[in-house]
């Protein structure tokens, strides 16, 4: 199924989650610990008020979906998105942040280059390994900035094209150097696509996971042949109807009508039924019968989840 990827969700979560962030970096600089510490509560006063009077079941999804009910003016998102953001903007843009963020991004990438590496039956001397790393990071610094950069609403449109294509440089300067390090089209070409289904890999290995459980394994070929499956008709797939909304939004889930929800389940629903008509061709009907269920619980899951959001983002009674 389709992997959701809700960006300013996943902001919300990345806060959430500083606390973790803090104390790793306790031994490293507890100055900027300090500094994170009170961004943090310059986030908090940055948020949303909620409700004078809570709806039913409100709680902490409905404080993540947003705070008060909408009054009709399409302005009144605007404070709490760009307060949260540029508090957002400057709290990853602190040494520490950054730091980290760095040290992620490069075990992430010595992570992907050896299975990669493993996969095609690569074998890298040290020095190759260093000038690969090197390659894929040297534009992270630069990347930075203009990710920080983009998070500021008072960009100019010109301006925020302009840091759209300077990304966009990068990007491309950071393939020729991969281009140039393997040094070999096909090569290079089997590495992008590896990188691109990093996503489909971590699906495959839950459905394993839950087809072990069931006494009915993926042997390593339908593996293979699963990934190539889901990523192929994910990526040919062209959905109408999203799930998205805005957490920060004063209308936050609130906002996802009943027929956005609907229309994305019929899709969603279609995505299914073209995976489970090539999977028949790689899993047995035990197998089947396991994946196809999984995929059913995985989307009512996601519709429950924004469901109980949109509930509790709801004023009650309609807001009468």
């Amino acid at each position: 199924m389709k992997t959701r990827r809700i960006f300013l969700i996943g902001l919300f979560i990345a806060v959430a989650g500083a606390g973790y962030w803090v104390a790793r970096l306790n031994a490293v600089n507890s100055a900027a610990n300090d500094e994170i510490a009170d961004l943090k509560k310059k986030l908090a006063s940055a948020q949303p008020e909620a409700p004078a009077t809570p709806s039913p079941g409100q709680g902490q999804a409905g404080e993540l979906a947003g705070g008060p009910a909408a009054s009709g003016n399409e302005d009144d998102d605007a404070g709490p998105d760009k307060a949260m953001m540029a508090q957002m903007a400057k709290l990853m843009n602190t040494p520490a942040m950054r730091t980290m963020g760095a040290q992620v991004r490069k075990t992430m990438a010595e992570k992907n280059l050896n299975d990669f590496a493993a996969s095609a039956g690569l074998t890298l001397t040290p020095e190759q390994h260093d000038a690969f790393i090197a390659a894929l990071t040297k534009n992270d610094e630069a990347r930075a900035d203009l990710t920080t950069k983009l998070m500021d609403d008072s960009l100019s449109p010109d301006d925020k094209a302009a840091a759209e294509q300077q990304m966009k440089s990068l990007s491309d300067d950071t393939d020729a150097g991969l281009r140039q390090f393997f040094n070999n089209d096909d090569t290079y070409a089997s590495y992008q696509t590896y990188t691109a289904q990093a996503g489909t890999r971590s699906e495959v290995n839950d459905l394993g996971n839950d087809l072990t459980s069931a006494g009915v394994p993926l042997d390593p070929g339908q593996s293979t042949a699963m990934v190539n499956l889901m990523y192929i008709t994910n990526k040919n797939f062209k959905p109408t109807a999203d799930l998205d909304f805005n957490p920060f939004s004063s209308k936050g889930a609130s906002a996802v009508t009943d027929e956005q929800i609907n229309a994305y389940v019929n899709e969603q629903q279609q995505l299914q039924q073209q995976l489970v008509n090539g999977a028949a061709q790689i899993l047995s009907p035990q197998q089947l019968q396991v994946y196809s269920k999984k995929m059913a619980s995985d989307l009512q899951d996601e519709i429950d989840q924004v469901t109980a959001m949109k509930a509790a983002a709801s004023p009650p009674n309609g807001g009468k």
